[in-house]
This record gives C-alpha cells, structure tokens and sequence, in this order.
C-alpha cells in the first residue's frame, strides 16, 4: 500500500483521505508501520520496516526524521498507564467554576474534545401555599310547606335574591292558613381558594451548555478537555507519551480518559500511577423536579349560625310574628294563624374558621447522567515570586 505524507505545522499527515471515519486516538499498524492518528498528525513508529514501508522513514517536507518522533527525543516520558481501559494519549483538562470563564484550548492541543459538569445542586425553591379566608354564608330562602312538621320536604321555595345580606324581602304576601309549617336552613360556610404562583416545571432532561440548568438547578464544576499535537511514540504499547520538558499551560493538567462510556459509578477503575486523581464528569442532567399544586382542605373550626323572623307586613314595618322571632335553623317551625308578609335573617354567630394549605411541595430527582470518567496528573502550583 502506498501512502503519500504530506506536512504541516503539527506534523504529518494524511493527504488522501483514505481513512474518513478515524476517530480521534484511533491507532492503525499497516506493513509494520504504525501509525497513530490525531487532528492532523500521523507518527509512524520507530519500529517500522525501512524496506516494507519507505514512506515512514521520509520527512516528507516537514524536516523531522522518524527518529524524532520518538516520545523521549520529544521531551516526553513513556509511562505505565496500567491497562487498556485507558486512551494512550494525554489531553489537557481545565477544571473551573463557570463556563464564562474557561480558557481556549491552547495551541498545542487546540480541539475542544470534552465539555462536562459535576457537583450537580438542586435548590428548586416552591412557593409557600397560602388559603383565602372562608366566610359564612347566609341561606337565600326557607322553605313554606303546607303540610304540617315540614313533612313535604319543601325547602326553599319562599327565597330571596342570591347572596342575600338577610334585609327585609318579600317574595309574596301568603295568606293566613294557606301553610302548615316553615323549614329553615342552616348557615353555610365558603371554602378557601389557594393563593400561590403556579407550580414550577422544570425540564425532563437537558443537555446544559453553561453551569446554570434552570432556576434553582446548577452546576458548580465543569470541565474542558483538549486534544492536539501528541508528544511521540512510545516502543511500549502498553505505556503512553507524556511531555516531561514543557509544563501544561496554566490551569490546565494533563489526563487519560476512560475509554467506556458506560461507567459504572460504583465501581471505578483504578487510576494510573502516573495519573492518581481520578475526576468524573457529566454531559446531562435527566429527571424533573417541580413543586405540587397549591390547595386548601375544607374549612376547620368554623361555626356559622343564622336566624330568621317572619312578619306580617311586607315591609317588615310591625313586630315579628310571636314564635317566629330569631329562630335559629336548621329546623322546622309549626305555622301560627296569621300571614306571612316578608322574612328577615341575621348571622348569630359568624365564626367562618381557617382553611389549611396543602401542597407546594418540591417532588421529584434531578440527577446528572452519562458520565465521563478521567484520571489526571496534579495541577501544577503557580511559580512562588523571585525574593531577589
């Protein structure tokens, strides 16, 4: 197989095209030379068969010999990364508090190829669920039966206007004798009508591009990590390339990540010696977390009791009819030989109660998903100022 190299300023690299679906840290060994592919960057092993393969043993314009490329002539230093659960080559990780303040990749490895959070907070605040006062109502009629103990069960075909304040009203002058008995009603008493801003939804799932979700929902950490030039081949292939002569650049640390996606958050792997801290990150969120509606249960502690008295006049112009003077209902007074002109009400007791709010409750589990796993080298301490 013939490859044609072709340079540029990170390396060398492929010119044809032949290989569209590499992915980033793929590795191939064609004829014995092997090939490690980056943005834009081949190496091909000093190992490689000068006859077999002649192209890994040009320069191709660039000016670096193989021999070059070699992890340790690169300033680099070939180390264990432990197992296969690992990607050989180093990326650059920035960890942070705001997305707003993440470095550009630097120019060394200059390909966003991570963008994850951790140290999810779910502080969904609901309102407070406050009721409306009840209030006691009086009854708008009574009833005229005209058999006697109410035995007809009429109960309110002698009424007054609805939401009646209990003036005097006459809804028809009835003569003496055309009624046996009177049922009065009871007091009623209103429900309660909670006062609260609607629940608040929160989304089902996200893929969150800063570290503020939603209102109440937030990341405190990100992390961007960078993938670019990489430092040399290793003749060991069980160990990964690292760059000894030239610190990261500030803020950054240099990682491995996790090949899986499927990371089992109970049981994580071991970290490299070469890379001891162990940092996980999330692209997602999934879940919803809102808070219950607001309602009121049924009015407690309320005592609410109404009186009527009947007259003779229609505008309640002489004295209540004797046995008919602030009766309390509900119950059923025996008529008296005299007519029924007009009837009157007042609230003898008006002691509505209080209604309890229920609801406003924050329900439900937001959690952070499909998760990223990296073990990393310590951050480098910032150089002490010179005293001299």
């Amino acid at each position: 197989m013939e490859l044609t190299m072709l340079g540029n300023r990170n390396g060398l690299a492929i010119a044809s095209g032949l290989f569209a679906a590499i992915a980033i840290g793929s590795s191939f060994v064609i004829n014995g030379c092997g090939l490690n592919f980056g943005p834009g960057l081949i190496i091909c092993g000093t190992d490689a068969d000068r006859e077999a393969m002649p192209s890994c043993w040009e320069d191709a314009g660039t000016g670096v010999a193989p021999e070059a490329l070699a992890c340790e002539d690169r300033g680099g230093d070939c180390v264990d990364v432990g197992t296969d659960d690992f990607e050989r080559t180093a990326i650059l990780l920035w960890i942070g508090e705001e997305e707003i303040n993440a470095p550009e990749c630097p120019e060394r490895a200059n390909v966003e190829d991570f963008v994850g959070y951790n140290d999810l907070v779910v502080d969904v605040q609901c309102d407070e669920c406050k009721c409306s006062a009840p209030t006691c109502v009086l009854p708008h009629a009574i009833g005229v039966d005209t058999q006697p103990a109410c035995a007809s069960g009429v109960s309110d075909n002698y009424a007054a206007p609805n939401e009646w304040n209990g003036s005097c009203f006459s809804p028809a002058k009835l003569p003496a004798g055309s009624f046996a008995s009177f049922a009065l009603p009871s007091a009623t008493v209103t429900g309660c009508m909670p006062s609260a801003s609607p629940p608040i939804e929160v989304p089902k799932a996200m893929a969150p591009r800063s570290n503020v979700i939603f209102g109440g929902v937030w990341w405190r950490k990100m992390a961007k990590a960078c993938y670019g030039n990489a430092y040399g081949e290793c003749n060991d292939s069980g160990k990964s390339c690292v760059p000894n002569a030239e610190p990261s650049p500030p803020e950054f640390r240099y990682c491995v990540k996790y090949r899986s996606i499927d990371v089992d958050e109970a049981n994580l792997p071991q970290c490299p010696a070469a890379f001891p801290e162990r940092h996980l990150f999330y692209k997602h969120v999934e879940g919803n977390r809102e808070c219950t509606e607001c309602a009121c249960s049924e009015p407690v502690g309320s005592q609410c009791i109404a009186t009527f008295s009947a007259f003779q006049d229609p505008a309640c112009a002489d004295m209540p009819t004797p046995f008919f003077k602030d009766v309390a209902g509900p119950t059923c007074v025996s008529a008296m030989p005299w007519p029924l002109g007009a009837i009157s009400a007042t609230m003898a007791i008006n002691d509505p109660g209080k209604c309890e709010p229920i609801g406003g409750q924050a329900v439900g589990e937001i959690k952070p998903v499909d998760p990223r796993l990296f073990c990393c080298q310590p951050l480098d301490e910032p150089s002490a100022p010179s005293t001299e």
